[in-house]
């Protein structure tokens, strides 16, 4: 999926209202959420009502504060089971980063910028299709 730039720039700006950052340029799509500005679950709980009231649908994170929706072995890696139910939930995700990673990565390392955008722009265009088909 080719992102959107203007919805790419709005998440952005949203993420910076969340967290009140001045510079956008510190907003870079590789970056992890909960690493900008030193952010907790509740800016995450926030961006999610900021951006479900911004795009006119629901927008949630919550499975990335999730341990339990990333389960994983005794040494820490993503379990397969837990890998299908990502791919099942966001199937417009790169599943690369769930695949190839390390053990014991925390669960809020995989919210990135880009997976926030890719969540938005999924659900906007999920309501467009249905709306339009």
């Amino acid at each position: 999926m080719t992102s959107n730039p203007d919805i790419a720039s709005r998440v952005k700006e949203l993420i910076a209202e969340t967290l009140v950052i001045d510079d956008l340029d510190e907003i870079r799509r590789e970056s992890t959420f909960m690493d900008l500005d030193g952010a907790e679950s509740i800016e995450l709980l926030d961006l999610g009502f900021r951006c479900s009231k911004e795009f006119d649908r629901p927008i949630r994170f919550e499975e990335f504060n999730n341990a339990d929706f990333f389960r994983t072995d005794d040494e820490g890696r993503l379990l397969p089971e837990a890998i299908e139910a990502i791919r099942s939930k966001y199937p417009f995700l790169d599943m690369t980063p769930f695949e190839q990673a390390e053990p014991g990565t925390p669960v809020q390392d995989f919210l990135t910028v880009d997976v926030i955008i890719r969540i938005v722009e999924h659900a906007c265009a999920t309501v467009e299709s249905e709306v339009g088909g």
